[in-house]
């Protein structure tokens, strides 16, 4: 069952909210769902929910004259709970950065201003937590077969660290695990993307990596660096940088270390 708690001290988009969800709801099938909504930051930190990657929590950034209190509020959720999803409202665009000093890993910032732009990013924003669930399913399978020279390799997700290639057009990929065994798979990156979706996270055009690996990640000089792989720091491109910490705040697992 999908949970989704509201904090918005305005009674009327509380309302629009749940009309909104409820709709969504239908539109993909979710047959079991409870919808809260929280005027105040206090009432919802008494009424937390039990972690779970099926908790929503959709937080109005500015309550009360405070415009940092969904932060606050924000920040103590994901204390408490690790995976769930959290979405902000806000009439503020330039909140991205603070989220991330807040260490909140937030899912998305959706603007108050226009209702038909809330319910489209609302529910692709939920389909993005469906397909989050469905890649945990594909973790939970455990194990990767990949095709090698020599024949098959079978390799747990949870022992996989990155893939690379190391020239243009390469039409195989190097795997690197954490204790650093290598591996030669016959497929591109693009093609390891296509037959795994929404598992790794590409942060440049060479490599593939597995978020569940990540470390740290180096805000100032953009990059990441892996377990097993200390010594090694991978680039994250320029014009994916943004967009790469959207997508690895989605797994909402594991708080970043920020130098």
């Amino acid at each position: 069952m999908f949970n989704f708690y509201i904090l918005d001290d305005d009674r009327t988009q509380q309302i629009l909210l749940e009309k909104i969800l409820r709709k969504i709801a239908g539109e993909l099938s979710l047959s079991h769902i409870n919808i809260e909504a929280f005027s105040k930051t206090t009432d919802l930190e008494n009424n937390l929910l039990l972690p779970s990657p099926q908790n929503i929590y959709i937080l109005d950034l500015e309550l009360q004259g405070d415009k940092y209190a969904g932060l606050k509020i924000g920040k103590y959720i994901r204390q408490k709970d690790l995976y769930a999803s959290i979405i902000f409202l806000t009439v503020h665009e330039d909140f991205l950065s603070v989220t991330y000093k807040y260490r909140i890993e937030a899912l998305n910032f959706i603007a108050k201003s226009n209702n038909d732009e809330l319910y489209d990013t609302l529910k692709t924003d939920i389909e993005q937590v469906i397909q989050k669930l469905d890649s945990w399913s594909v973790f939970n399978k455990n194990i990767l077969s990949l095709k090698i020279n020599t024949g098959i390799v079978r390799i747990p997700l949870e022992e996989i660290s990155y893939f690379t290639t190391f020239s243009k057009g390469a039409h195989s990929t190097v795997l690197f695990t954490r204790d650093n065994r290598q591996y030669k798979i016959n497929l591109k990156l693009g093609e390891i993307e296509k037959k795994y979706p929404g598992v790794f996270l590409k942060p440049h055009r060479s490599y593939l990596v597995n978020p569940y690996a990540i470390e740290l990640i180096n805000y100032k000089e953009h990059y990441l660096v892996l377990a097993g792989h200390v010594q090694t720091k991978i680039s994250i491109a320029r014009g994916r940088y943004r967009s790469f910490l959207k997508e690895f705040a989605k797994y909402n697992i594991r708080s970043l270390k920020e130098l």
